[in-house]
């Protein structure tokens, strides 16, 4: 079944306050919780003749999120707020769909993966009165860019 997507990219974060970097960054930090487990799940469950291969790469790209998410959510409880965490707090934060197309990883990764990288595209220039959370950012949509290639040769 087709899921549709709204996309998000290029007008920064509907509902939040550009002069709050907490507030941009919290969506980011759901979603590269999401993204993390997303490929967790995957790294566990993917089967196919490329399975070693595949194996590390779901596994490579958990890990990269995983430094992300431990940097992100610090930035954000270093402004005096709670950085999402909890099952339900990651839920309302995110901004990756549930699911995509069930059993297709690669697929799902590389159209969650994107969602994130739009968003992350549109709020980068809001955060220019916080260099540090800019840079972080900028870093981010570098990682997303890298697994958007990794993964996009792989995808059917």
């Amino acid at each position: 079944a087709e899921m549709t997507i709204i996309p998000i990219g290029g007008e920064g974060c509907e509902g939040c306050d550009p002069n709050d970097s907490a507030s941009i960054l919290k969506p980011i930090l759901g979603s590269l919780i999401d993204l993390c487990l997303q490929a967790k799940h995957a790294h566990w469950n993917y089967r196919g003749e490329d399975f070693y291969a595949m194996h590390l790469l779901f596994d490579r790209i958990h890990d990269d999120y995983g430094e992300f998410i431990d940097r992100v959510g610090e930035r954000v409880a270093g402004m005096n707020t709670d950085a999402p965490g909890k099952l339900r707090e990651v839920l309302a934060a995110t901004i990756l769909p549930e699911q995509c197309t069930g059993d297709d990883f690669v697929n799902d990764l590389l159209i969650n993966i994107k969602i994130l990288k739009e968003y992350a595209e549109g709020v980068v220039g809001d955060l220019s009165d916080d260099q540090a959370s800019q840079s972080l950012v900028a870093e981010i949509l570098e990682r997303l860019d890298q697994h958007l290639m990794l993964l996009d040769g792989r995808s059917v």
